[in-house]
């Protein structure tokens, strides 16, 4: 697979993903497509939709977009994390970088109750391609 080097436009996307389709005969198979909330994937999927559209292939935008399960999580644990007291959590997080030991990490977790375990559990799943396999269930 080529290098993708060119800015991640929703229209530089689309062209690659549309040639890799092409070079592995899948432009006739795609059902969904998994990506996180970013506007250049909005774009991308879009654009891709025009491309299909000219070989005759059925391609919603809407509907075949999926937003990523994991991203969804994190945005969702942050949201709660933050709209108790914004101050607060913005300096706790930084606390959790990788160099904070894990007896750190706990005792800020129980300051914030099950959605800091939940952070937690987020933060360790998204880190790790072990445990992003394991909770996928992604195990080879």
């Amino acid at each position: 697979m080529e290098r993708f080097s060119a800015p991640h436009t929703g229209a530089n996307q689309a062209e690659i993903i549309w040639k890799l389709l092409e070079q592995y005969g899948l432009r006739h198979t795609v059902d969904y497509i998994t990506t996180d909330n970013a506007t250049n994937n909005d774009t991308a999927i879009y654009e891709l939709a025009k491309l299909f559209s000219n070989i005759n292939v059925a391609f919603d935008p809407v509907s075949v977009r999926m937003h990523c399960f994991g991203h969804v999580i994190n945005i969702v644990v942050k949201a709660f994390l933050r709209s108790q007291n914004a101050d607060a959590v913005v300096q706790e997080l930084g606390a959790f970088d990788d160099d904070v030991d894990t007896t750190q990490k706990l005792q800020l977790s129980r300051k914030r109750g099950r959605l800091g375990h939940l952070h937690n559990i987020c933060t360790s799943i998204f880190r790790s391609p072990e445990w992003r396999d394991r909770f996928t269930g992604n195990t080879k």
